[in-house]
């Protein structure tokens, strides 16, 4: 089954660099798993609010640094894109094994996309030895 992006996807794509909005567009024409683009570029005021829910504000916490990629980098570019699973239009968040699978084959197709483009992507985040932020992903390079 071929997926496009919503316009709301593409819109949250502005501001993030070239290259990974390519890896993203080619991941999914080529998916067997809906997503869409839940967050690209932050300032750094709204990666501080961020970083203070869940320890100053209410809510859970929901990252780990002040120092995301979701910022502009030196280039200009926010370097990172969070995304989400959807079935039949209904946001999967990954709370089990069966939809956090979802996210792992979503990795598998960026990483097939980033490698086809000639770039080199990272994969949410380790902290502690374990993967987490399972819908996160990183622009580090182009190859060679």
């Amino acid at each position: 089954m071929a997926f496009k992006l919503s316009q709301r996807s593409l819109d949250r794509l502005t501001g993030v660099h070239p290259s990974l909005i390519d890896t993203v567009k080619l991941a999914i024409r080529i998916t067997d798993v809906d997503f869409g683009v839940l967050m690209g570029v932050r300032t750094k005021e709204q990666q501080d609010e961020l970083y203070e829910q869940g320890r100053s504000t209410p809510g859970p916490i929901v990252t780990w640094t002040r120092n995301s990629k979701h910022i502009p980098q030196k280039d200009g570019y926010g370097h990172a894109v969070d995304l989400g699973v959807f079935i039949e239009g209904k946001y999967i968040p990954g709370n089990n094994t069966a939809e956090l699978s979802l996210y792992d084959d979503v990795a598998d197709f960026m990483f097939n996309a980033a490698e086809q483009l000639g770039f080199v992507i990272k994969w949410g985040v380790i902290i502690k030895g374990e993967r987490t932020d399972k819908g996160h992903f990183e622009y580090v390079s182009s190859v060679g």
